[in-house]
């Protein structure tokens, strides 16, 4: 579903929209010069083609009648305020896995999925977390929400070091944090209806009184993140994909936590959907008014949705800075070796 890579390496291209084939040409002709609807929409949905702040055009703005070449007017890019303050503060963070044993059973080796990490997360940002595969990306981000054990340094939240939380601190801290897992397919329960999962999190966290209350806020979340009311009691199954990831959605935002951790959340979805559930993490960003952290190896994404960015490699901070700057004028080797590695594909 990659767009850029098909432009760099295919030589013709067959583009199939619900089990039929709409069009077929060659690279140059369908990137340049498609004609049907839903090509003309998978090719606008690219978040590259965009800046932070612009909503990303979906296949139904091109499909809809009276609408079939709609465009988004261009917008200054939004940078975050200078002036925010910390929600987290990361010093000297570090998670070393033990590799090799001595005789008495102690390590002696290590690999070092988190070395040395420090950064802050501000009030109110979407701090974007890139990297290859294996850079430690995800291991920081369970780190900070305490799903994975650290080995050394603070995670300040307020005024509470999390690496030092017990059990029971965590409990009452979860409302506050919450994940949003990469693959909506193995993080619903697949025997449990999705409106119940959902309204979990309300009863394990006594937020409302009542069965019928937590039932009516599920309904309301599933609105929000654009399903439906006659949804909540149908199963995992019987969504798309997208779906699925709306429904993962309104789960974690389900407490209204301060802080989100978006973990590789849209690198499942094809264009289309992907631009869907951006425009959406966009819109319930500004309604709720979390904080966030998404990671994710593609560097466009990231550009499009993140205030900040930071460049991971072999588990240490090598490059951080806006967005904007770090895509446009990287400083370090690995970012521009991650930044060329990028399929440019062909705009038309």
């Amino acid at each position: 579903h990659d767009l850029n890579l098909v432009a760099d390496f295919a030589d013709t291209v067959a583009v199939l929209y619900q089990g039929e084939l709409v069009e077929m040409g060659s690279v140059e002709s369908i990137f340049k010069q498609a004609q049907h609807p839903y090509t003309k929409a998978l090719l606008a949905c690219r978040p590259a083609l965009y800046s932070k702040g612009d909503p990303l055009p979906t296949v139904a703005d091109f499909l809809s009648p009276g609408s079939p070449t709609k465009t988004i007017a261009p917008r200054h890019e939004q940078m975050l305020e200078t002036s925010a303050e910390p929600l987290l503060q990361i010093s000297n963070l570090y998670v070393w896995y033990p590799t090799k044993y001595n005789l008495l059973g102690k390590p002696i080796e290590h690999y070092k999925a988190v070395n040395e990490v420090s950064f802050e997360v501000l009030n109110g940002e979407t701090l974007g977390l890139v990297g290859e595969s294996g850079c430690g990306k995800s291991t920081l981000g369970r780190a900070l929400l305490g799903l994975i054990k650290t080995n050394g340094g603070q995670i300040m939240y307020g005024d509470t070091d999390l690496t030092k939380c017990d059990r029971r601190s965590w409990q009452l801290l979860r409302k506050e944090m919450q994940l949003i897992f990469q693959d909506p397919y193995a993080s619903l329960n697949p025997s449990i209806p999705i409106g119940e999962a959902i309204a979990e999190p309300l009863a394990v966290h006594k937020i409302y009184p009542t069965a019928k209350a937590r039932k009516e806020a599920v309904i309301n979340l599933l609105e929000k993140v654009q399903l439906k009311a006659a949804h909540y009691d149908r199963y995992p199954h019987q969504f798309s994909g997208g779906q699925r990831q709306r429904i993962v959605i309104a789960r974690a935002l389900a407490l209204q936590p301060s802080f989100v951790v978006c973990d590789e959340s849209v690198s499942a979805l094809d264009v289309s959907v992907q631009a869907q559930v951006l425009n959406l993490l966009n819109e319930l960003k500004e309604s709720f008014g979390f904080t966030a952290i998404f990671i994710s190896h593609d560097l466009s994404v990231v550009r499009y949705i993140s205030d900040r960015i930071m460049v991971m490699q072999k588990g240490k901070i090598v490059e951080s800075g806006l967005s904007s700057q770090v895509y446009s004028h990287p400083q370090s080797a690995y970012t521009q070796q991650l930044i060329a590695a990028i399929p440019k594909g062909i705009v038309a």
